[in-house]
């Protein structure tokens, strides 16, 4: 819990603030919950034990701490889609995640104050005005959506009409594609454009490199250059790839 503890001091999370004296309703002071989770890698095996601090957001009132929930992903045909326009075209794909992405979405529009966390409580009865996410707040997903949304527009990227998951963007060496689903993402494109997108990520977010796709969305996804494995086990070559071009193109 330390460790945790010390990440959202770290981040920024909030301030310390002087607990509100008014008896108006519109004033809504949260509580929070210490989660433990397992975190396991795509075998199934235990690789750490983690404590989470989650705050109770079926506390939260519409209207008053609480306004747009909604935040899209993208869907899964759309990824496909982009690692078979990867196969053709000779790029690659890697998978990249977000480690602590829903700490990283700013708090807008709304003032949300939270008792502070069992354990943490310096006796002094103020609370925590938020200034970014926390698991658990109804809005969490969305905030850091937005958050991711506008770093990719500043880094240039254009998003998809047809999936507002999908982003794309002219690389040094050729088009660079990026599919977001909450924290995890894939960019696609020549090794050396997407060295340097995931050096532009780093420079703001905490991430996780995980090399070529392998293991996305609970899935078995295994991508090389010049094959595609899903799940069943039958690739997609390269050649097959050409072929599906031409036959939706027909």
């Amino acid at each position: 819990m330390n460790v945790e503890y010390e990440r959202l001091m770290k981040n920024m999370t909030w301030e310390l603030v002087p607990r509100p004296r008014t008896k108006r309703k519109h004033v809504n002071v949260l509580t929070s919950v210490w989660v433990l989770v397992i975190k396991r890698n795509e075998k199934g095996e235990v690789e750490r034990f983690k404590a989470r601090l989650a705050i109770r957001g079926f506390l939260q009132k519409f209207g008053i701490d609480c306004l747009q929930t909604y935040s899209p992903v993208v869907r899964i045909e759309s990824v496909r889609s982009v690692m078979i326009i990867a196969l053709m075209q000779g790029l690659d794909c890697r998978h990249v995640d977000f480690g602590t992405a829903f700490l990283n979405g700013e708090l807008v529009y709304v003032d949300i104050d939270m008792e502070q966390p069992e354990g943490y409580d310096d006796g002094s009865g103020r609370v925590y005005h938020l200034l970014k996410g926390l698991y658990g707040l109804k809005q969490a997903s969305k905030i850091w959506n937005d958050t991711l949304h506008a770093y990719l527009r500043l880094l240039n990227f254009q998003q998809c009409v047809f999936d507002c998951g999908v982003y794309y963007r002219d690389g040094k060496n050729g088009m660079v594609y990026v599919t977001v689903y909450v924290d995890d993402i894939v960019i696609a494109a020549k090794p050396s454009d997407i060295d340097i997108v995931v050096q532009e990520l780093s420079a703001k977010f905490e991430i996780k490199d995980l090399g070529r796709v392998k293991h996305l969305l609970r899935m078995e996804t295994n991508f090389e250059p010049d094959c595609l494995c899903g799940k069943n086990g039958n690739p997609i070559s390269y050649g097959q790839s050409k072929i599906c071009s031409v036959t939706a193109n027909a």
